[in-house]
């Protein structure tokens, strides 16, 4: 209809404009006004339009995290961001340097000053440094001129309106000062760096920086010295860096004017790092410090490592032969540090075969360091030395008793060395089995203990250490399956041989081999490893042997018994018993005790009934040999034997016979005022341990009559023996 409606209408022309938005509002216009027109000609056949609305929007409704997440991030206060306008070089350069962790546009700037005018950028870099040590003061042009450095220096120490000499920026603790010393020499690297293409050539600025470093590490106020101190030596730091940069240059260009340039450049760096070295780094190294000795030494191994060409030469090696002989251990150790980095390089370990022939000796003493920190980094460099071959073997046989120390980092590093060089052919055949390969590793090990180490007889130190390097210490099955056989060994091979047993026994449960066996409980003990019957065999095979016997004793915490083992477990309980009355030895006894405790203690019933029924037997058999011994040898090995039931025992102490030989014999040594008979002794030990168990029963409740009457009887006792 609005068709057929608008073709009645007359035409207008329609102006065509070269703007889209102005031809837009032409039609809308027309539009409109053609609307309109048609609605006042004809009423009848107008027709409501109805406005377009614009569609809603379905908008997601947010959670409740997100919602909670928005609210958190706006209450959040965003802190002020510097503007970009800020000029880099009005800000401070000590401030700078603190606050930021990059430093391009400071550098930048400060380059910028000093194209224009090298002095006013030169001093505003040496009063940064000052700043930097924590000193007030400033550095004019005239000193810069005149190069007057040694009266700024003494100008610095002599101020004492400063921080205090054990708080200044570069070891303060303090909060804002954080961080401050790896900032500072990673700004004058980023200097450096920075600055290689310009100043390398420019004789006034290195010299300049050269010789205030050179006269400020000298100055007698510590902060100023030791910050000098430690740019100079992160100077020569960056000076290697660009040297390597620029001998690269040398080597892989053909054009002869980079050649030239590049020569110049490393031999004029190379220049410089031997005037630092010479007027700083020979001072410095002898310091009153030791932080800066310390740090010396360190920068040192440093440097010919990174730049072995110039550094490698004994003028320079010989100083860290000096920081070995150094009173205190951290020089020391840092020392030997170095030294061991510049074993580990095949490239020096050529250059320097001289200085190892020559300080050989020194080598070895330091292997006995009255330090154990410094002892233990000696035997790590001789180990080095040993993987080199530069050492004769004769010199090595004194550090193979180091294996025995007291010290375990020491022990550690002995058996680093011994594994190196004593056992290096056992590293070759390391996974292949046989008893023949076994027999012949076995028995280097027994020589090697009896020839090499302090304490031949005392293997335990040995096992300890070695037991993770050495296969043939872990295979205790090949071990019992030697002893057993009829292969000939010496009596004291087979002594030592079972004492590796049982060391070796102790590392597969978790201990240490110098430790007890007797430590093991049924709640933390590991799985059963020994049978029963073959135990018996080797208690039937040694056990007359006191020597023997105080290793095996300790091994039946680790049998492994069934429910069809009765009778193999009573024959291994009544040898237990007849080996603890025959013996006298404490070692022996003690062991013995504690195994009849511990199987008594078990979960199983069998065991437990056959164990408390010996035990039973056993004090049976001590009372009547008590009561019939009357000899001073066969008395003391009864009441040793007492002695060692009661440490593990509460013993029923009401036995006649024991408390009258006991105190007959206490009577006896009231008279004898020398030579005292063995057995008095034990008799003591053994009303002690009476008086121990009796106040373990107790339990804190000390008012009762029997406690009055154990407190009076413990008086009288120690009264007696006093």
């Amino acid at each position: 209809f609005l068709k057929t409606l608008q073709m009645g209408l007359p035409k207008k022309s329609k102006k065509v404009s070269s703007d889209p938005e102005v031809e837009t509002s032409s039609e809308s216009d027309s539009l409109s006004w053609s609307m309109s027109s048609s609605s006042d000609s004809d009423d009848d056949f107008t027709i409501p339009k109805k406005k377009r609305q614009p569609e809603k929007r379905r908008v997601k409704k947010k959670s409740r995290k997100k919602l909670k997440l928005e609210r958190a991030v706006n209450r959040v206060k965003v802190p002020n961001k510097r503007p970009e306008e800020e000029d880099s070089s009005v800000i401070d350069m000590f401030e700078y340097v603190l606050s930021r962790n990059t430093y391009g546009k400071r550098i930048n700037a400060w380059r910028k000053i000093y194209q224009k005018n090298r002095n006013a950028a030169t001093i505003e870099l040496l009063n940064f440094f000052i700043k930097s040590s924590g000193k007030t003061g400033s550095v004019e042009e005239k000193d810069l001129i005149s190069r007057e450095f040694k009266k700024v220096a003494e100008a610095l120490a002599s101020n004492d309106n400063l921080l205090e000499e054990g708080d200044f920026p570069l070891i303060s603790r303090k909060k804002e000062l954080k961080g401050f010393k790896h900032k500072l020499l990673m700004f004058w690297d980023r200097l450096i760096q920075k600055c290689s293409k310009d100043f390398i050539f420019d004789f006034f600025f290195l010299d300049t920086l050269i010789s205030w470093i050179s006269e400020l590490s000298s100055s007698k106020a510590r902060p100023v010295r030791q910050t000098a101190t430690m740019v100079g030596l992160q100077l020569v730091c960056s000076f290697i860096i660009l040297a390597k940069r620029f001998r690269l240059d040398y080597t892989s260009n053909q054009d002869q004017l980079t050649l030239k340039k590049a020569q110049k450049a490393f031999l004029r760096l190379e220049d410089k790092m031997g005037e630092l070295f010479w007027r700083m780094f020979v001072y410095r190294c002898q310091d009153s410090i030791s932080d800066l000795r310390e740090c010396c030494v360190t920068a040192l191994g440093h440097w010919m490592i990174e730049y072995p060409i110039f550094f490698l030469e004994d003028k320079y090696l010989k100083y860290l032969d000096r920081a070995t002989f150094d009173k205190v251990g951290e020089v020391r150790k840092s020392a030997i540090k170095a030294l061991k980095l510049l074993y580990s390089k095949p490239d020096c370990v050529t250059k320097i075969n001289t200085f190892t022939q020559q300080h050989s000796k020194r080598y070895l003493q330091l292997c006995y360091d009255t330090d154990s920190e410094v002892a233990a980094e000696g035997l790590d460099l001789l180990s080095a030395l040993a993987r080199l071959n530069v050492l004769e073997p004769g010199e090595f046989n004194s550090v193979y008793q180091l294996i025995s120390d007291n010290d375990e980092s020491v022990r550690e590093s002995a058996a680093n060395f011994i594994d190196e060089y004593y056992f290096k052919e056992f590293k070759k055949n390391r996974g292949v089995k046989s008893i023949d390969k076994f027999s012949v590793e076995i028995r280097s090990v027994l020589d090697f203990i009896k020839e090499k180490t302090l304490h031949s007889s005392f293997p335990n130190y040995f096992v300890d250490t070695m037991y993770s390097r050495l296969e043939v210490l872990k295979d205790w099955g090949s071990m019992i399956k030697m002893l057993l056989s009829e292969i000939l060994f010496s009596d004291s091979d087979v002594s030592l041989l079972m004492r590796i047993l049982n060391c070796s026994l102790k590392k597969l449960q978790g201990l240490s081999a110098v430790s007890k066996l007797c430590l093991l409980t049924n709640k933390n003990q590991k799985p059963k490893l020994i049978d029963i019957t073959i135990l018996i065999k080797l208690f039937t095979k040694f056990g007359l042997d006191p020597v023997k016997l105080q290793d095996l004793a300790e091994l039946p915490a680790l049998v492994k018994f069934t429910s069809n083992q009765q009778k193999d477990y009573e024959q291994l309980i009544n040898l237990l018993s007849k080996y603890y009355l025959s013996n006298d030895q404490e070692a022996v006894l003690s062991n013995l005790s504690h195994s009849l405790r511990f199987l008594s203690r078990t979960d199983e019933g069998f065991m437990k009934r056959k164990t408390q029924q010996s035990f039973s037997d056993l004090l049976e058999t001590l009372a009547k040999q008590l009561q019939d011994e009357k000899e001073e040898r066969s008395l003391f090995g009864c009441l040793e034997r007492y002695k060692c039931l009661f440490h593990y025992f509460n013993l029923d102490v009401e036995v006649p016979t024991l408390n009258e030989k006991v105190w007959l014999l206490l009577d006896q040594s009231d008279h004898q005022s020398q030579n005292l008979p063995r057995s008095v002794g034990s008799a003591i030990s053994i009303v002690f341990q009476h008086i121990l168990w009796s106040f373990i029963q107790i339990r804190d409740d000390y008012n009762n009559i029997e406690a009055q009457k154990l407190i009076e009887f413990r008086d009288r006792f120690i009264h007696k023996i006093l």
